[in-house]
């Protein structure tokens, strides 16, 4: 089993590590050809391309990832780029450097973002993609558009500011548009989740509209009717959430982008080169896209809310459900406005007809008589909370008792509003402590008239209780026979020995014997036979003991004349000359 374990922790380590490799793969690939149509796209208005993605589909793609699993993606997919820009034509040094700029650019996105907003970046939220804004949109471009400026005007010197404006803007727009679209839609596209069908058709219907303006707008060149597409996305936000928003701008892009490219829409309006009108294009989708954004987000805050409150609603209203307590709440008049499930079980009334109807309703007259005296000082504002006992009749006639709660409830003025509170029944509980207390009065009813003395002790020989008997036997008070003090009325010549038997009797947890004398403070003797039993719980644990002392002076004294006629007797037996038949 052990063996086949290890097989099968082997195979799962291959099977992950082929996954790695392959993303690595896939991951490098798409950003080559990303790279290769951007730099072709604008190869004759220069080297820096218009519309450069690569960088922000390779942010998509690690953002999530640990640091670990995210060095492999920077260094295959920098050789790639490296790759690319021999491929179209750039020197060695340059390509390799233009690449390295591009790395450093993810590399800062990537540390900056997680560092701010955690290990597990939500685009969704507006406070992430605002900071993403900062350190995508401008940081990590304005950084990596020094150094390659500073790479390409080894070549051309003069061109410095103009290289590093065109890849700042490029870099910039790239990341903004790219990255949050494909970090909203990927969630929604591995669920693989199929919306309900009212849901779907909602989605068919906005899209299928949607597109068909758009690609209305983007195949004529004759109106800049821009509007109407921005006006899509931003319906697709209201109904459809972020990822509605985000699916929106990639349809947008996509009619946009094959529609510049077939030389026609809106964007040809725009005068100037391809260059130009590519960063048009753009901008557009970017204010688009960031137009729907803020909509999207606080629907989402809003639905998120919703379902916060409706979880918290739900567990607040399974624990009144469940709990066995009365929990109410009440108006300013004294009447029931809110009674949980635990009003019908314990008294018997249903909660439609109770609300309504005053909380001294089915109270007993003794505790209703009280309850006039007991309220008005928490209604003046007296008091703020009062803990009740109070008995009331149930539905079927039996009366129960409980332990009522209230605290007040006011206004911002002050003012009496109404209560909250709970109710406890305490019914078998008064019950057994009635039970209880009688139980004692008997026994001290019983202990009180017993000729014998009756005591108690802790473990340790210390007396927690005795009877009036037991101090009349040993001439003490009750205050100095609780504690260690009893001992002091035992006979000094008794003493040692008292407790020299206590402490094996205590060792071996058995009964206890003893007889030995009470010496009470006017000097006189009272000899008494002690008995003791332990007194355990319910695990056998000894607690303590239990027993009677009884006065058994006549007998002694009995015993002790006798003796005293005996040995008389037998002194006259032994010196009389007569024989005694």
């Amino acid at each position: 089993m052990e063996c086949s374990g290890l097989i099968m922790a082997a195979d799962n380590r291959k099977q992950g590590a082929g996954r790695f490799v392959l993303a690595l793969i896939l991951v490098s690939a798409g950003f080559a050809l990303l790279a290769w149509y951007g730099i072709t796209l604008t190869r004759g208005t220069g080297r820096i391309a218009a519309l450069w993605l690569p960088n922000a589909f390779l942010v998509a793609m690690i953002l999530r990832k640990p640091w670990e699993a995210v060095w492999p993606f920077l260094l295959t997919c920098g050789i790639a780029n490296a790759g690319v820009g021999l491929f179209v034509g750039d020197p060695l040094i340059q390509g390799a450097g233009l690449a390295l700029c591009n790395m450093l650019e993810v590399a800062i996105v990537y540390v900056a973002v997680r560092r701010v907003t955690g290990s597990s970046p939500d685009l969704s939220d507006i406070r992430t993609l605002g900071w993403f804004a900062i350190f995508g949109g401008l940081l990590a471009p304005v950084i990596s558009a020094t150094l390659a400026a500073s790479v390409l005007s080894i070549a051309d010197p003069e061109a410095y500011v103009e290289n590093w404006l065109s890849w700042a803007s490029s870099d910039a727009l790239g990341m903004l548009i790219v990255a949050p679209l494909i970090l909203v839609l990927a969630p929604a596209i591995r669920g693989r989740r199929m919306p309900e069908r009212n849901r779907l058709a909602e989605w068919l219907a906005i899209m299928g509209v949607g597109s068909a303006g758009t690609a209305a707008v983007f195949f004529q060149t004759s109106y800049p009717f821009l509007f109407i597409a921005s006006l899509f996305v931003l319906i697709a936000a209201f109904r459809l959430g972020m990822t509605g928003a985000a699916g929106s701008t990639v349809v947008v892009a996509v009619i946009a982008t094959v529609a510049t490219w077939a030389e026609h829409g809106p964007i040809h309006l725009v005068r100037g080169e391809l260059h130009e009108k590519v960063i048009v294009l753009q901008v557009f989708l970017l204010c688009t896209f960031a137009s729907a954004v803020p909509v999207a987000s606080a629907l989402a805050t809003r639905d998120r809310l919703r379902a916060r409150l409706k979880e918290s609603r739900d567990y607040v209203e399974s624990i009144l459900n469940n709990i066995g307590e009365i929990v109410f709440r009440t108006d300013a008049e004294g009447r029931w406005t809110f009674l949980n499930p635990a009003w019908e079980d314990l008294t018997g009334y249903t909660i439609n007809d109770s609300l309504g109807e005053l909380t001294t309703a089915h109270l007993i007259p003794e505790d209703y008589e009280k309850s006039r005296v007991q309220y008005p000082p928490l209604i003046e504002g007296e008091v703020d909370e009062l803990a009740l006992q109070q008995s009331f009749e149930r539905a079927d006639g039996a009366i129960r008792h409980v332990e009522v709660h209230v605290r007040a409830l006011r206004g911002a003025d002050g003012s009496f509003q109404g209560t909250i509170g709970n109710i406890r029944d305490v019914t078998e509980a008064r019950v057994a402590q009635e039970e209880l207390n009688k139980s004692r009065n008997l026994f001290q009813t019983l202990a009180d008239f017993s000729p014998a003395g009756i005591f108690r002790t802790s473990l340790s020989g210390d007396c927690t209780y005795v009877n009036k008997s037991w101090l009349d036997l040993a001439g003490m008070t009750r205050e100095q026979a609780i504690g260690p003090g009893w001992a002091s009325a035992l006979h000094p010549e008794d003493t040692a020995e008292v407790v020299r038997m206590w402490s094996e009797t205590v060792a071996v947890g058995g009964d206890f014997r003893a007889q030995f004398r009470f010496l009470k403070p006017d000097g006189s003797i009272t000899w008494v036979l002690a008995r003791a039993t332990p007194e355990r719980s319910g695990d056998g644990t000894i607690l303590g003991f239990v027993g009677v002392v009884h006065n058994v002076t006549l007998l002694v004294e009995a015993r002790e004349e006798l003796e005293r006629q005996k040995s008389q007797y037998k002194r006259l037996a032994d010196y009389t000359t007569d024989a005694i038949i």
